[in-house]
């Protein structure tokens, strides 16, 4: 009776020390953005190219190098003096406008924001001056670099199987992302037969969005024939994710059974595919160490995660031998039943017999 109310003490206990479930919120991405390009009247664009460049940047999150060239044309027979703007999102630096290679004086439009930053897709646009003689033509180019974020995943309403188990020690999904939207010019700033070429550099293990129709030079690079460019960078994540601790309290069914306590941790790679290793006694002498593999759902609100794993039991004590395990599993949150059945085959020295071990367990 003591052993059994010291095991349930610790059980509680655990229970307890056990957060609840928080959801975490989502953090803002920061998009590459150039849009919204103006200018005097008269003054058209025949070409776009858009290069992107990116490599690593600031807390391992992507960094991008844009640049933007527009060729523009007068086909009028006066000159004009005028003026452009465009839109560069506000988490650019270095911005650089130039016009047939030569810096320009560039001033950003104040907004009225109330100390907030503006909404996405409208930052203040940022403008320039522009002359062009009589059916002349010049290069526009508007450069600047960009960092992507970390974004660390959220609870919500449907958690990962490592996440939903284990709400205190697992390590969180960190997803380094950038956003890119470039637009086209206007219909009525595009000159007849506009035409629009993007470039995009970025390492060969980058998951990328939005790349059909794309041709892959040998060098990498990635060349499409778009008006807009929309893309999503995707830093590779590292595999193997930390899942935590497992403590399981119950029993064993048959002539053999009893109390049985489990103690394991758990990870994952990916995360609906946990590997365990338990050490599991039934505090008379008796020790199992268990390696295993667990197949398991994502949770959804109050519906658990639900596992089923394989394992190979190998009793150390009191005798050494191996076994086979089949395991089920329903976890919700920190809570979960665990229903075991371990297949042991006959040795020398002892038959052959198949044991089920139902336990309470909680996950930290």
């Amino acid at each position: 009776m003591l052993r059994w109310a010291l095991s349930l003490g610790v059980f509680a206990a655990l229970s307890m020390s056990a957060p609840s479930a928080r959801a975490v919120a989502a953090p803002q991405l920061a998009p590459v953005l150039i849009q919204g390009l103006r200018l005097s009247e008269g003054i058209l664009v025949t070409r776009a190219d858009t290069d992107v460049a990116c490599e690593v940047g600031p807390a391992d999150a992507p960094r991008c190098a844009v640049r933007v060239t527009y060729t523009l044309v007068n086909q009028g027979a006066a000159p004009i003096e005028g003026g452009g703007s465009v839109v560069v999102d506000q988490s650019a630096h270095d911005l650089r406008i130039t016009l047939d290679g030569v810096a320009t004086s560039a001033w950003t439009t104040a907004v009225a924001s109330e100390g907030k930053p503006p909404p996405y897709g409208q930052a203040p646009p940022t403008t320039f001056a522009l002359s062009l003689g009589a059916n002349a033509t010049r290069v526009l180019a508007v450069a600047a670099s960009f960092d992507g974020v970390r974004t660390t995943g959220r609870l919500g309403f449907k958690p990962s199987a490592v996440h939903a188990r284990h709400l205190v020690l697992h390590t969180p999904s960190i997803r380094r992302i950038l956003d890119v939207l470039i637009t086209a010019p206007a219909p009525e700033l595009q000159a007849p037969g506009f035409t629009s070429v993007a470039k995009l550099r970025a390492p060969r293990d980058w998951d990328i969005d939005g790349l059909d129709g794309w041709t892959e030079a040998p060098d990498g690079t990635r060349t499409s024939n778009v008006a807009e460019l929309r893309l999503g960078l995707h830093m590779p994540q590292f595999p193997i994710r930390n899942g935590g601790v497992i403590l399981g309290l119950g029993g064993a069914l048959g002539d053999d059974g009893g109390f049985r306590m489990r103690l394991g941790w758990e990870v994952a790679a990916p995360s609906w595919l946990l590997y365990q290793v338990s050490a599991e006694t039934d505090a008379r002498g008796r020790w199992n160490v268990t390696p295993l593999v667990l197949a398991a759902s994502n949770a959804l609100l109050i519906i658990p995660s639900f596992g089923f794993g394989l394992g190979m039991p190998i009793q150390v004590r009191p005798d050494t031998r191996l076994g086979v395990r089949i395991q089920l599993e329903a976890q919700i949150l920190p809570i979960g039943f665990v229903a075991s059945c371990d297949l042991w085959p006959k040795t020398s020295s002892a038959p052959s017999y198949t044991q089920w071990t139902l336990l309470g367990q909680i996950a930290l």
